[in-house]
């Protein structure tokens, strides 16, 4: 099925946005963070999903922000972390340059991509057809990777989208940043977590 047609998002007038802004910064530090960003987020183009993970610099992953995800978690999130991550584009993106910037799936995905493991039997169980992500530095050498999506069968990001969003990455990284510089619950000295394991049975590293 082809994606729905691109739907025309109107760029934000200057006080709209700044009055969400306004409101994302004070909401840094608090449980309301996560949908006040997504909402200065959603002035510049829609999407179905706004998640989250984290990378040590041994290569271990973990959870950042998933609390909208409950049905799908067992796909999108357990199943990512149990080792999924480690053929990953964003993954193999953030390790070879942890710069604070926004990344496009379909720009650093193989040219082969849907032909590849990590598409066939995770990424397209997730439903999830668009994929953008704003690239955080925390603490100890932790990086963190915001992702929106775009799933089932709506289109994906336009070129408009993706110029609007990625004029807007400075700031929403810097928030990000602020927000999750400290890694709750987390112990950071991560020695004893197990090593990444992909527990699909089909699913091997590169």
């Amino acid at each position: 099925m082809n994606p729905d047609p691109q739907p025309i998002v109107p760029t934000p007038s200057f006080d709209v946005w700044n009055a969400s802004l306004g409101s994302a910064a004070v909401a840094i530090g608090t449980r309301g963070f996560p949908d006040a960003l997504a909402a200065v987020l959603k002035l510049l183009a829609p999407f179905q999903m706004m998640n989250g993970f984290l990378y040590s610099r041994d290569g271990h992953a973990f959870d950042l922000y998933n609390e909208k995800i409950v049905a799908e978690r067992s796909v999108i999130v357990d199943r990512y972390l149990a080792g999924a991550f480690v053929l990953d584009p964003f993954y193999d993106a953030v390790r070879s340059d942890d710069s604070e910037r926004m990344i496009v799936m379909r720009d650093i995905a193989p040219d082969d991509f849907q032909q590849t493991e990590y598409y066939r039997l995770h990424y397209a169980t997730t439903r999830i057809v668009d994929e953008i992500g704003f690239v955080m530095r925390l603490e100890a050498g932790f990086i963190g990777v915001l992702s929106l999506s775009r799933t089932g069968t709506a289109p994906l990001f336009s070129q408009d989208d993706l110029q609007r969003l990625r004029a807007a990455a400075p700031v929403i990284c810097a928030f990000g940043e602020r927000h999750w510089f400290h890694v709750p619950g987390l112990s950071l000295n991560i020695e004893n977590a197990p090593p990444a394991r992909i527990e699909h049975p089909l699913l091997t590293r590169a």
